[in-house]
């Protein structure tokens, strides 16, 4: 665990010294955990809940993505470059039962990846580049279009041969 979390311990998957793709990094870390620990991930059937949850969380990436493409440059002399950490503290390449689930989470884990591993805005302290804010909001709307298209038009389906895949769904977090 890390110190003062209850987060598991952390690995570091890159570095920026972007503020907005250091936000956008952890809020993309937060709707992948979400994805993966939802009651639905372990079943073939989207709950309404869960849904509405991602629903939620993709406006709030979506606003954010917003703010960073749309907000000025800001000069920041004193302060930037400052290296900011990306971490992860979960494992995302771990199958989930829900195909739709397991989808959205590998176009997520996608998106999270574009705009940190290979983003020109890396290299500047705010705002995102035209062209990574443009990939971003492609990948952003290819995910709400899987959602309304076909999550929502073919849930849930029948598997009876195929599910369950393992014996239990993992552990959430533990407590504070």
């Amino acid at each position: 665990m890390a110190e003062s979390s209850n987060l598991p311990a952390m690995k570091e998957v890159h570095r920026t010294i972007n503020i907005d793709a250091r936000d956008i990094w952890y809020r993309f870390q937060r709707v992948i955990e979400e994805t993966m620990l939802s009651t639905s991930g372990d079943t073939n059937a989207m709950r309404q809940a869960d849904l509405t949850r991602l629903q939620a969380n993709m406006k709030s990436l979506r606003a954010a993505a917003d703010v960073a493409i749309a907000s000025p440059e800001i000069d920041t002399p004193y302060t930037t470059p400052r290296e900011a950490v990306l971490n992860t503290w979960f494992d995302e390449n771990r199958m989930l039962e829900n195909d739709d689930l397991d989808h959205i989470k590998v176009m997520l884990v996608t998106a999270r990846d574009e705009l940190a591993l290979s983003a020109q805005s890396n290299r500047i302290p705010n705002g995102l580049h035209r062209d990574d804010g443009q990939r971003l909001l492609a990948l952003l709307d290819r995910i709400d279009l899987h959602v309304s298209q076909v999550t929502m038009q073919n849930n849930p389906m029948d598997y009876p041969e195929t599910s369950p895949t393992r014996a239990a769904a993992p552990a959430g977090r533990t407590g504070i």
